[in-house]
């Protein structure tokens, strides 16, 4: 298990934005690119599966907040690999991600807490609830035509 602390995280966070900036631009980079962002998400896979409530909501806003400051570099990155044009890539490209990152931080919490589920008989007078455990890692798929969304 690999020992990092949320401030490498979130210093990472802003690697892996600089990573799928660069994403595109050749064959040979994206490969090493792709190698790089799953050893970084594969390296704090437990350091993500353990955090609480609070440090998942500071880390999504740290990733809006990232994805913001590098807005010109994903423009620029984007009208050269797909020639779209900036406020496209604002219109389905950033907005979207924003939104999503928007909407998960104001019902992360609501998600994360522990349900109460009905008892069988066998159990009758105790308590049971389902609780939502993290893994840490996912896999999301996503259309060539939409990258950085």
């Amino acid at each position: 298990m690999a020992n990092f602390s949320y401030i490498q995280l979130i210093d990472n966070l802003d690697v892996l934005v600089k990573l799928s900036i660069s994403l595109y631009t050749k064959y040979s980079q994206m490969m090493t690119s792709n190698d790089e962002i799953i050893r970084l998400y594969t390296a704090q896979r437990n350091v993500v599966a353990r955090m609480d409530v609070k440090e998942r909501l500071r880390l999504l806003k740290a990733l809006q907040l990232t994805v913001l400051q590098h807005q010109k570099e994903i423009e620029i990155a984007l009208h050269k690999d797909l020639r779209k044009h900036p406020t496209e890539v604002l219109i389905t490209e950033i907005f979207p991600l924003i939104n999503e990152l928007k909407h998960t931080r104001k019902h992360l919490k609501s998600w994360a807490k522990a349900k109460p589920v009905a008892n069988d008989l066998v159990n009758v007078g105790s308590k049971a609830s389902l609780v939502y455990d993290p893994k840490g890692q996912c896999l999301i798929i996503s259309p060539w035509n939409y990258p950085f969304q």
